[in-house]
């Protein structure tokens, strides 16, 4: 699933990173932060210029995919790039992964204050489960379902989430 960060843009979701460099052909380890492989193609690398990459996925590596990155043609050239994230905009990979939509706004609760932020959208076989990273710092999951989401609009309305700090 892909991750926000606090201070991302809103406009714009990271959906992965380079995590090294790989060989000596300028190829990049790449960590996705979603499922949707082919949203890595042209991407942006920070969360509001309009610096691009555009990326080849060239086959998967553990948890990690190969890519080719367009203009990088030695090691140099992709350690110089360091361990850059990878951007789109966000009504592009919300039509990928509907989950997206909610990465990032606000969480709050029922009286309107602010909790933190959603940073993923999690599913480990029982049911989706919202990453909220609070403002503490600690991040807590919590049931995407009635029960714990009233609503979902500009800002996503929690409630007993008090049972998973």
């Amino acid at each position: 699933m892909p991750f926000q960060d606090q201070d991302q843009s809103p406009s714009r979701v990271c959906i992965g990173k380079i995590a090294s460099a790989h060989g000596v052909k300028g190829l990049v380890k790449v960590l996705p932060f979603t499922k949707e492989i082919h949203l890595l193609g042209r991407v942006f690398i920070d969360e509001t210029s309009s610096k691009t990459l555009d990326l080849t996925i060239k086959n998967p590596l553990g948890k990690y995919f190969l890519a080719e990155i367009k203009g990088i043609t030695d090691r140099n050239g992709a350690e110089a790039l360091g361990k850059c994230s990878f951007f789109v905009d966000r009504d592009i990979a919300a039509k990928a992964d509907p989950h997206v939509s909610v990465i990032g706004l606000q969480a709050i609760n029922a009286e309107g204050t602010s909790i933190g932020t959603v940073s993923s959208v999690e599913n480990y076989g029982a049911g989706d489960l919202l990453e909220i990273r609070l403002k503490t710092g600690k991040s807590i999951l919590v049931p995407l379902n009635k029960d714990f989401v009233l609503k979902i609009e500009e800002t996503v309305t929690v409630v007993n989430y008090e049972a998973f700090l």
